[in-house]
């Protein structure tokens, strides 16, 4: 499943916009995440997004080591989330640019619903939001910690 988070240039949310419907420079940014999602939703990572190929291969890889890989304007980042009920490492992944965050998660993680939730709410209060997709990942990331 692929959800999105539209951020148009007048600080307005859009939600559930198909992927293939949005052109990145008709928006502020936006936020794509990838739950769970279907080896044809993972070539889009490719095929939309351009990803480079490497980065590709790691979010296919269950369980990376931790690390932050530059690629031209885009940073790589490879997380982990505990499993709530096992403890297990699970491996979550951020694609960040100035104008778009990309979440990549192979199981469905209550940390990502709950920082997408906070994100979509801090925009709505607070018209033209300027945190941007830097913000966004920043709440992922303080999510993610949290529930350790």
């Amino acid at each position: 499943m692929i959800r999105t988070l539209v951020v148009t240039h007048k600080g307005e949310v859009l939600t559930e916009i198909p992927l293939q419907n949005i052109r990145l420079e008709d928006y502020a940014w936006i936020w794509a995440d990838f739950a769970t999602p279907t080896p044809e939703e993972t070539l889009l990572l490719d095929q939309y997004f351009h990803f480079h190929p490497l980065a590709i291969e790691d979010c296919m890889h269950v369980l990376q080591r931790p690390k932050l890989d530059h690629y031209e304007n885009v940073q790589f980042f490879v997380l982990h989330a505990l499993n709530e009920r096992t403890l297990d490492a699970e491996e979550v992944d951020l694609f960040l640019s100035a104008n778009f965050l990309v979440s990549y998660h192979h199981q469905e993680k209550a940390e990502m619903n709950e920082a997408w939730e906070q994100v979509k709410s801090e925009i709505h209060s607070r018209k033209g939001w300027s945190g941007g997709p830097m913000a966004a990942a920043y709440t992922v990331m303080d999510k993610l910690v949290d529930k350790y």
